[in-house]
């Protein structure tokens, strides 16, 4: 008897959870970018892979398949045929024009690389692209509170040359992280939604750019669930700790200063008082300022912002390997967009208190924290700069490289 998909494996490929199996990654990883061998793997989990494409119709990675071995390549052409007798269009497979990449012979090149936001929450997401019709990047300046930055979001015609030494160049820099093709489409899609959905409109080069890239890929980068297997609630135990997101600087987390004056009269009342408290008292009465400045900090559109932000940080630390900054950052993306209040967010109140203290600072002469709170200085998120995280790092790639593409 010929042997069947599981039907809670597809379902999970189709939806993005994980599952804890034996061949689920690798089945995921082919949906996802096409990456792996399909035929390598237990014949029921790359029957279950093959039915998820044919619910994603991801007819490439379908059509990729002829060569595979009998029964995988049946179950495609099957698929295939379901597809068009629903009305689907497929395409004849594309033949790819072939070239070098070092010594290796390749059909078709694609990768994506990611920078880590910037204060802003801004990331640069590099799409590069090499076929028989397009040699070039995608360069998407995306992220922040404006989906992207217009005028640095552009598509860069190159050379393979060109590609080549971008990538040697990009493979040399600490903070640069290789990310599946697929995951840096499913990043620039989200960014190019979110700008769409605030002007109206989306540069036309974004459109000429994806009319090269299959109709699967872009469904299965719209299946991607770029953080899957990160949680899908908030453990609350864990928002005491972000000694992560503490050490960061340069960022600029957007708590809403002019919501904060309310506060700021009350933390410059207490904190020039004469009146003699106990410590704890003094204690008990700072925490209080700390939640009252967190919660007038965080309003709808600074939890929207700062959401995308460390969703953008949970998925960077990800790429490079930092568990424990991911989960950090991710669980706090959680608990920040599903409007905890301040009182369950201390690295928030923390941050609103210590902006709210900056400006006091300043406008009264005391740059070097005259008035400061332990653990703050200055204004600063009292840090060393990240290198092994990447912060500070400016996005200048385009710059840098811009000149040897022929754009």
């Amino acid at each position: 008897m010929a042997k069947k998909y599981d039907k809670q494996v597809v379902e999970a490929l189709v939806s993005g959870e994980v599952l804890d199996s034996a061949g689920f990654a690798e089945a995921a990883a082919w949906l996802a970018d096409g990456s792996g061998d399909l035929g390598a793997l237990n014949e029921q989990v790359a029957l279950s892979a093959i039915e998820a494409a044919v619910r994603g119709q991801a007819i490439d990675r379908l059509q990729s398949l002829e060569r595979s071995k009998k029964a995988l390549k049946k179950a495609a052409r099957a698929g295939l045929h379901r597809l068009k007798s629903t009305g689907v269009t497929v395409a004849p497979a594309r033949q790819a024009a072939r070239f070098t990449l070092g010594a290796e012979a390749v059909e078709h090149w694609s990768t994506a690389w990611l920078s880590p936001p910037d204060p802003e929450g801004y990331a640069q997401v590099f799409l590069f692209w090499s076929d028989a019709e397009l040699v070039g990047f995608y360069l998407c300046l995306g992220g922040g509170g404006q989906g992207i930055r217009e005028d640095e979001t552009t598509l860069y015609p190159s050379t393979r040359s060109r590609l080549r030494k971008l990538q040697k160049d990009f493979s040399a820099d600490p903070v640069m992280r290789e990310i599946p093709f697929t995951t840096g489409l499913n990043l620039a899609q989200a960014a190019f939604d979110d700008y769409q959905a605030l002007t109206g409109k989306a540069p036309m080069d974004w459109a000429d750019f994806l009319a090269n890239v299959p109709a699967g890929t872009k469904t299965a980068a719209q299946l991607l669930n770029p953080i899957a297997g990160f949680p899908a609630e908030v453990d609350k135990a864990a928002l005491s700790q972000f000694e992560n997101l503490q050490r960061l600087t340069g960022i600029d987390w957007p708590v809403q200063f002019q919501a904060l004056s309310e506060v700021g009269i009350e933390l410059m009342t207490f904190m020039n008082s004469d009146l003699e408290i106990s410590e704890e008292v003094r204690e008990e009465r700072m925490k209080a300022l700390e939640i009252k400045a967190g919660d007038a900090g965080l309003t709808e559109v600074a939890r929207a912002s700062i959401g995308r932000r460390l969703r953008q940080l949970a998925i960077y630390a990800a790429a490079g390997g930092q568990a424990d900054f991911a989960s950090e950052a991710w669980n706090y993306h959680l608990a920040v967009t599903s409007g905890l209040p301040a009182a369950d967010l201390p690295f928030f109140c923390w941050v609103s208190v210590g902006n709210l203290l900056s400006a006091l600072q300043s406008m009264m002469g005391a740059p070097d924290g005259g008035m400061g709170l332990p653990g703050f200085s200055g204004g600063e998120l009292a840090a060393p700069a990240l290198a092994e995280h990447g912060h500070g790092h400016s996005h200048d790639h385009h710059h840098e490289h811009g000149p040897e593409c022929d754009h």
